[in-house]
């Protein structure tokens, strides 16, 4: 994405805009639950404001390597009676093939995901973190997930994730209690032990 973008009351600079991902945090569609912010003129109106899971339901972590993360919404285009359409993605590369995360890898091929990815912004003063939900509305599924252990020597073995949705809404702002300490507890607090 470019460093500076002008548009109609926007004109953000290079200096609020920090890329990478640092974590991912995936769930089932069918097991988050989440509440939206729906006070009018509250600064984080239409934002996740508390994620809960069904019982006996967890949200599992990933790690990607420096630089391999994103996630992306793109207009689709406008259906019959204006309605828009947006395809949302989500990819990692993770390292370290194990028995452990073959397991995972065989659980999140399939259902329907929700996916926070964690970012991290600079406010005024230092690097922040900041969470977006992507699959909001229908969570998004797997269209690319591949395992490999790698041909050359300078190669890593792992994983290399896509996944991949439609959806009638743009992807949301997690901003539990509205700050960054809130919502990085209440995900933890979420994780499979």
């Amino acid at each position: 994405m470019a460093c500076k973008y002008d548009g109609p009351n926007q004109d953000v600079g290079c200096e609020f805009s920090v890329g990478g991902v640092l974590r991912i945090y995936v769930g089932n569609y069918a097991d988050v639950l989440q509440v939206v912010n729906a006070t009018t003129g509250n600064p984080y109106e239409g934002a996740i404001d508390a994620v809960t899971m069904a019982p006996a339901s967890f949200l599992y972590i990933l790690n990607p390597i420096a630089g391999s993360g994103s996630g992306l919404s793109s207009v689709q285009g406008v259906g019959a009676g204006g309605a828009v359409n947006l395809i949302q993605t989500v990819t990692a590369v993770i390292p370290n093939l194990s028995q452990a995360r073959l397991r995972a890898y065989q659980k999140i091929i399939g259902p329907r995901l929700v996916f926070f990815v964690e970012m991290r912004e600079l406010d005024a003063t230092a690097l922040v973190p900041k969470w977006i939900m992507y699959g909001f509305g229908g969570g998004l599924l797997a269209t690319t997930a591949d395992s490999s252990t790698g041909v050359a020597d300078a190669d890593l073995s792992g994983f290399t994730y896509a996944f991949t949705g439609t959806s009638a809404f743009a992807p949301k702002q997690v901003a539990i209690g509205g700050n960054a300490a809130t919502t990085a507890s209440t995900l933890l607090a979420l994780l499979a032990p």
